[in-house]
């Protein structure tokens, strides 16, 4: 395996960074992209740390959470991560990395939406308005599991949350969701943004692997509850 040094993650760090402020994307979009890789990372950490990986399984797994969402910004989401899959194998390559190693970035990439139920309902509705089917493989080996974890603890805590909102309210297809259970629930387009935000933050809690990361989600969710709680009564107050 390919080992990375400490200027060749920061180089990393920097593509991901550029390729969003290059996508034209509103810049809370591309500081909310930027934030939850900083949070991913993080996670990454307390992991590993939780998980005693070695080494190199801690150097992977760093390099899979810098690059898993390379192509957020510029690819639709549901295909983020097959794109991305490609966009990193490719920089990995530029790099003179090994094919063991890129094979091994590539499957992380590739392996980080699944396996929660929200993510096989929006691949359906993807399907049915494009005719397109994009395969979603579930994490299986080791790497591909708590790096799935750390992704998803960076959804389960406060700020994603907030990032969850914050795309939910500049992306067409979410927009228009939101507004259609505003219509049907009451409450404004927002409101359903944060109550949508929430419940995938409990789904995804539900589909962590490893005791470290179930361990950690016990906090989180507590403090995502309480943010959303006070979130929807302060969007109550603004619009009623």
């Amino acid at each position: 395996m390919s080992a990375m040094t400490t200027k060749e993650l920061e180089d990393l760090i920097l593509f991901v960074t550029l390729r969003y402020i290059q996508s034209g994307k509103p810049s809370d979009v591309v500081g909310a992209l930027n934030e939850h890789n900083f949070r991913v990372l993080a996670h990454v950490d307390e992991i590993a740390k939780g998980e005693e990986l070695d080494e190199d399984d801690y150097l992977l797994i760093k390099t899979i959470a810098i690059l898993h969402d390379v192509a957020k910004a510029d690819a639709h989401l549901m295909k983020h991560a097959e794109v991305g899959a490609e966009i990193a194998a490719d920089k990995l390559r530029e790099m003179g990395k090994d094919e063991e190693f890129v094979a091994a970035v590539e499957r992380g990439i590739l392996c980080h939406m699944g396996p929660p139920p929200f993510i096989e309902e929006e691949t359906k509705k993807y399907t049915e308005a494009t005719g397109e089917h994009v395969h979603h493989p579930r994490p299986e080996g080791k790497i591909e599991q708590l790096f799935y974890d750390a992704d998803m603890l960076a959804l389960i805590d406060v700020e994603g949350v907030r990032k969850v909102v914050v795309l939910r309210t500049n992306t067409p297809q979410f927009i228009e969701e939101d507004k259609a259970t505003a219509a049907a629930d009451g409450g404004s387009p927002r409101a359903a943004a944060y109550r949508s935000a929430f419940q995938s933050v409990q789904r995804a809690a539900e589909s962590l692997y490893s005791k470290t990361a179930k361990k950690i989600a016990e906090r989180l969710i507590e403090e995502a509850r309480l943010y959303v709680d006070e979130s929807l009564a302060m969007e109550a107050a603004r619009t009623g």
